[in-house]
């Protein structure tokens, strides 16, 4: 087993040891969940043979979007429980959780098995959010960017390399004719051989994050802030109260409060995290309803503005837009984090995304040029979206962890997956249904094609320009507030007044366990 972690605020050098081990882990949950979107419209050809083209784009936007509706009820739970018990014990049992639900995934023999297997997974997966967490609390102020920029990366391959994976082992009697012929059964679970793989990987990963990952919860900082929470329960009403009635406090008193709210219920109270958290949402919404409307737009016929595109060919999609999300990121994101703002560089990417949603439809146009030029204006114009979203994601992946303080992030980051299942629900299902119905008529433009485009656009573009009603502050890292709240810099005694305890203060600057800069409460 490895030793506690021990972050050092002043160095500029990223702890690349456990941001490797970690961001395997995130690779692999966004592996096994990409791994099945080139295969999932012909899933649901072969669970339902007389479906035409607008039925099979309902049917894959609800098979899509049930994973999400796990997530929703999973991750206020593994938020908590990452809190409560460790990062590294919730992401080890994600995995496992993970490994069994996607090989049962690839086994299904119903469109209904596969909904219930599809949601159980969806449950069971937190690493994402507990992910976030982690790398907010081995890196410091200084390598932050990068390290989130490089877990946004490793998310990014895991979208080329899953449907890569996925379109090519998918279909055994087509692909893998030689095995087919050795095992024979195999034509009968068409889509589990790449399931089989995503699970053998995870639980790989799964034991090697036991043995190599440390913990980064300080369990005696978790028990210093239960302690002082119940000890000044008392004064914590009557400072609420003074709060409520306009009266002037000071920001201990502020952060005394801080303390004690670590419920959910008031962290949806809470305006910076409810916005960062919302603002995340929308962008998985969004990116969700594009990727799933891809392969939809792509395998339509060219007669309704589509490709005619096979799994394999997304499948190499795919790989050609791999450079963007693998390399372009962790180089571009850190650099443009030291010239402006995360919610500015959330902003700018939002609304270039936004136009970028708006043009994509264009692109119909050349699907009956000749092969070269329509495989360069599709990769390129997928390039541009991935590529402005990818920063975008990012910089709400940090926005997020800006929002509260380091003993609340499992919680907070558990809330923002509760809200990104609720957009990853919603995004597939409705960008799935809008297509069917752009496709089922001869509607006139903007309800054509390009319909389910423009309102992704929309909705990316709005977003763009709320991200201005978060305080300027967001922008700073904040510490571990029991730390603080403990350190010498602040000194409380308890003294007898009329029967009753009350808490005396020195006055003194309070710095934060995150950065040399004061907390700004």
């Amino acid at each position: 087993m490895t030793k506690p972690f021990v972050r050092d605020e002043n160095s500029t050098k990223l702890p690349m040891k456990y941001i490797v081990i970690i961001g395997l882990c995130a690779f692999l949950d966004f592996f096994c969940m990409n791994q099945i979107m080139p295969n999932v419209p012909f899933m649901i050809s072969d669970f339902f043979p007389d479906l035409d083209t607008t039925q099979v784009g309902y049917y894959s936007g609800y098979l899509t979007s049930c994973y999400n509706l796990g997530g929703i009820f999973g991750n206020l739970f593994w938020g908590w429980f990452s809190d409560t018990y460790g990062r590294k014990p919730t992401i080890v049992i994600s995995l496992f959780g993970t490994a069994i639900f996607c090989q049962l995934f690839g086994l299904s023999p119903t469109y209904t098995w596969a909904i219930v297997f599809r949601t159980c997974w969806g449950l069971m997966n937190s690493t994402v959010g507990v992910v976030k967490t982690y790398i907010g609390e081995i890196c410091n102020a200084h390598t932050l960017a990068t390290g989130m920029s490089i877990i946004s990366s490793a998310g990014g391959l895991a979208r080329i390399v899953g449907p890569l994976v996925g379109g090519f082992l998918s279909k055994p009697e087509e692909n893998l004719v030689g095995l087919v012929k050795l095992m024979p059964w195999l034509r009968k679970v068409r889509y589990w051989i790449p399931c089989f793989v995503g699970s053998v990987l995870c639980l790989f990963t799964a034991i090697f994050t036991i043995f190599a990952a440390p913990e980064t919860l300080s369990r005696e900082s978790a028990k210093k802030a239960k302690e002082q929470k119940k000890k000044n329960s008392s004064r914590v009403k009557q400072l609420i109260k003074d709060q409520k009635q306009g009266k002037q406090i000071s920001k201990e008193d502020e952060m005394l409060i801080a303390l004690s709210k670590d419920s959910y219920f008031d962290l949806i109270l809470n305006k910076r995290v409810l916005i960062a958290c919302s603002l995340y949402a929308v962008v998985c919404l969004v990116q969700s309803g594009q990727d799933s409307l891809l392969p939809l737009f792509l395998i339509n016929p060219s007669d309704k503005g589509g490709f005619e595109f096979d799994q394999t060919d997304i499948g190499w999609l795919y790989t050609g837009i791999g450079p963007v999300q693998i390399i372009f990121n962790p180089l571009i994101f850190p650099l443009v984090a030291r010239l402006w703002t995360y919610s500015s560089i959330y902003s700018f990417t939002g609304i270039l995304y936004s136009v970028l949603l708006f043009i994509y439809p264009v692109i119909s146009y050349f699907n009956t040029s000749p092969i070269p030029v329509r495989w360069f204006v599709v990769l390129f114009s997928t390039m541009a979206c991935i590529f402005a979203r990818l920063i975008n994601f990012t910089a709400s992946m940090v926005l997020i962890n800006n929002s509260t303080y380091s003993d609340f992030r499992g919680k907070v980051n558990g809330l923002g997956q509760v809200l990104a299942a609720i957009g990853r629900f919603l995004g597939p299902s409705m960008a799935s249904s809008l297509f069917a119905w752009s496709i089922s008529g001869d509607h006139p433009f903007p309800f054509n094609s390009g319909f389910t485009y423009y309102i992704l656009g929309i909705i990316m573009l709005f977003t763009a320009l709320f991200v201005y009603t978060l305080p300027k502050d967001i922008n700073t890292a904040l510490g571990r507030i029991a730390d603080v709240f403990h350190s010498n810099d602040v000194e409380m005694k308890e003294v007898k007044e009329e029967g009753n305890v009350v808490e005396v203060k020195q006055e003194t600057e309070i710095v934060s366990s995150a950065a040399s800069d004061p907390v700004k409460v």
